[in-house]
């Protein structure tokens, strides 16, 4: 009987881009290489300024559908075949199975390297797909508490391991020790972070695609995507990562992620907190103009990274964002969150609500909820702005400080975003009802706590009880600074309010002088 083990090695790096790095590194000048044309904004920048100019050759083409243009791009020289699955922002579908044996059949010894960042190494296996090498960004999913930057390079092929074993040794891009530690604490919570990543993701791109705000969601796990069923079957499920087009343009959007609360603008994706970024003037921006065009990165399109926040928070302040980039576009968000989901816990799924501030500023229609259900607000009281930063797209230096009430508990000034859009709206005051408002009598769980006992100090009107120390015995009577150093000095007389001479032993300096208590 015949046992076939598949070993699979892993070689990590310093950053995600020294693993892509060190995997051109297999090559040799004049190589050719076929690349998706959907790239990770770094990677293309990579592939474009260092490695072209090093000598290698690159052809850029799509790689989903039918995969002729793969097909005529190959060649005798070809040596690596680089794709993504889901791309990166537009999330196109490619069958790794098929590329991996149409490569391997028309250009035997070429490599093909998936980059599985978006999906993670829980949810899709190239290398059981046929791939010869997967490549994450462990910054990412892996890792998932944007702490650490590190890379990783696995691969089922020993020869391939040990090059890339020797690069790592030679070249020095390994991550620290502290890193590592860091990564394995991240990926023991891996598999349960990308199930409410998969859960939160599908809402958020359910209630995209029915808002009126929306032109159209770029998501693999709709049934609207061209590649929703081929996803499906290299996969285990979905993870976070989503693309949308705003209906409008770059004005638009700029509005809808000036206006997120609880999405961060942040190129970054994979980790716990949601993320929203602008591909076209963020992480793509460095690809040109007429380049992006072609490929369909325009200004009204909006990645997002969902977390694994509650869901009902995200979908309002999606709600409340998109209303606010197109005045007049509103969807409930009740119908789209789960039966256990907040909205029915509370019994509040219906009401037009925005995202408040602060726990003492929520309300609905002017009654007060308690902070731990639901950070929500009147239409009216829109909240001030984010932070005090300038704008990344028209940085405004002139920007006053907003002399609001929430800017000087807060500490926020700036009457602009980030994207420079004048923010510095009043907030209405908030209105506590009596009815709701816990007894000051209670304590934390809502219980009466029990009577205070009188205090019986022998130092006339304080409050602090000396009738007693912490072992609960009798504590000994104060002495004034002028009564200590008379005793340090051995010059002090009995005093006449000493109990007895019992307390007065108690009271006596120790051997070196020192008249304090071990705990005083």
């Amino acid at each position: 009987m015949c046992v076939c083990v598949c070993v699979f090695a892993a070689v990590t790096w310093s950053s995600g881009l020294a693993g892509t790095h060190a995997v051109l590194q297999l090559l040799r000048p004049a190589d050719h290489v076929v690349a998706l044309d959907d790239l990770y904004g770094g990677s293309s920048r990579m592939f474009h300024r260092l490695a072209e100019p090093a000598g290698l050759q690159f052809s850029f083409v799509p790689m989903s559908g039918d995969l002729h243009e793969l097909r005529n791009a190959l060649r005798p020289d070809t040596k690596l075949v680089w794709l993504e699955t889901p791309t990166n922002p537009l999330m196109q579908v490619s069958d790794i199975q098929r590329i991996a044996e149409l490569v391997h059949a028309m250009a035997p010894g070429c490599i093909v390297a998936v980059d599985n960042t978006f999906m993670s190494p829980y949810r899709q296996r190239p290398l059981a797909l046929g791939a010869d090498i997967e490549f994450d960004s462990v910054t990412k999913y892996i890792n998932g508490h944007s702490d650490v930057v590190m890379g990783v390079t696995m691969t089922n092929s020993d020869s391939l391991h040990k090059r890339l074993r020797f690069l790592q040794f030679a070249a020095g891009a390994i991550p620290s020790p502290f890193d590592c530690f860091l990564v394995n604490r991240g990926l023991k919570t891996l598999h349960v972070r990308m199930e409410a990543h998969s859960a939160n993701a599908t809402a958020v791109a359910q209630y995209l695609e029915a808002h009126p705000a929306v032109e159209s969601v770029l998501f693999p796990g709709l049934e609207s995507h061209p590649g929703h069923a081929l996803h499906q079957r290299q996969t285990t499920g979905d993870a976070g990562m989503l693309s949308f087009r705003v209906r409008g343009g770059l004005a638009e959007a700029k509005a809808f992620l000036s206006a997120v609360q609880v999405f961060i603008l942040a190129e970054s994706l994979g980790c716990v907190e949601s993320l929203a970024e602008h591909p076209a003037i963020m992480t793509h921006a460095s690809i040109p103009p007429d380049e992006r065009a072609r490929l369909g990165i325009t200004d009204n399109l909006v990645r997002l990274s969902v977390g694994i926040e509650d869901k009902r928070d995200l979908l309002l302040d999606l709600q409340q964002a998109l209303e606010r980039a197109v005045p007049g576009a509103y969807l409930d968000v009740a119908p789209f969150v789960s039966a256990r989901g907040r909205a029915d816990a509370c019994g509040r799924g219906g009401e037009k609500v925005v995202l408040g501030r602060h726990p003492e500023d929520v309300h609905v229609d002017g009654d007060a909820l308690p902070a731990a259900e639901s950070l929500v607000a009147t239409p009216s009281a829109r909240p001030t702005q984010h932070h005090s930063h300038s704008s990344v797209f028209s940085p405004d230096p002139e920007a006053k400080p907003n002399k609001s009430r929430s800017s000087s508990r807060r500490g926020s000034s700036s009457g602009s975003d980030i994207f420079g859009a004048d923010t510095s709206l009043s907030r209405e005051p908030a209105r506590r009802s009596q009815s709701k408002a816990r007894p000051q009598d209670a304590d934390i769980f809502g219980e009466s706590p029990p009577p205070s006992r009188p205090a019986t100090s022998t130092r006339g009107q304080g409050s602090r009880r000396t009738d007693s120390n912490i072992f609960g015995g009798a504590a000994p009577p104060r002495q004034s600074a002028e009564a200590k150093d008379e005793v340090v000095q051995g010059t002090a007389s009995p005093r006449p309010d000493t109990a007895s001479s019992t307390t007065s032993s108690a009271r006596r300096p120790p051997p070196g002088g020192k008249s304090s208590f071990m705990f005083g």
